[in-house]
């Protein structure tokens, strides 16, 4: 299913709520919900917006089985507790929808926090069949291969090329490509 928003990776490589995630299959009640997660998140309130989240999870206002669910726990996790809870969200919300490109940027960038460089690039290569212009699966491939020697670097100076001639233009796209190339 496509969403009409994303969950983005900072500079550092974090996965963050930009906009609302909103799949057409979900409920008045859950896109209201999701919007307030996503207004809490915008606000720094990351625990508060976890809380609201596993409320209306365990109200049943959501199912536990929804894949924007564990794509926002995944987020919120990330924020709020140790790398293996946000890891499990975002592998549950891989399986359930491995063609979201979303997804599968998120969970590469905490499989790279992890220290699992061949397991990330190879979600950051889903992530892009399914949007080849998504410039964080470039940047994480070129962070993961830019510490692999010569040949390493030069698939990472390729990436970063492809994300600089992404069309995506925000303030956060040119930072972290300026920080991973002060890393190179």
């Amino acid at each position: 299913a496509t969403t009409n928003a994303v969950v983005k990776k900072t500079s550092s490589s974090k996965p963050s709520v930009s906009k609302t995630l909103v799949e057409p299959s979900e409920s008045l009640d859950s896109k209201l919900l999701f919007n307030q997660v996503t207004t809490l998140y915008r606000e720094g309130q990351f625990e508060e917006a976890l809380k609201t989240l596993n409320a209306a999870k365990e109200a049943q206002k959501i199912s536990a089985d929804s894949f924007l669910f564990h794509l926002y726990q995944s987020v919120l996790l990330f924020k709020t507790k140790p790398l293996i809870y946000p890891l499990a969200a975002a592998r549950a919300a891989v399986k359930i929808n491995s063609r979201n490109a979303v997804a599968n940027a998120n969970l590469g960038s905490l499989l790279q926090r992890n220290g699992e460089r061949s397991n990330a690039i190879e979600k950051y290569r889903a992530a892009l069949a399914v949007d080849p212009g998504d410039w964080r699966a470039h940047l994480g491939i070129a962070q993961c291969l830019a510490v692999d020697g010569t040949d390493g670097r030069v698939i990472a100076e390729r990436e970063l090329k492809l994300v600089s001639q992404s069309a995506n233009n925000t303030v956060e796209k040119w930072l972290a490509l300026g920080a991973t190339y002060l890393v190179l």
